[in-house]
């Protein structure tokens, strides 16, 4: 079972992280 959330937490991670540098990489290049 807590392998499994481990495995669910990690790949939301991922998922906030990217959609994280698609927004600062659209604010950075409104800003330029």
């Amino acid at each position: 079972m807590s392998g499994s959330t481990d495995v669910t937490y990690i790949k939301v991670a991922n998922v906030a992280a990217f959609f994280v540098l698609r927004v600062e990489a659209m604010a950075s290049s409104r800003i330029l």
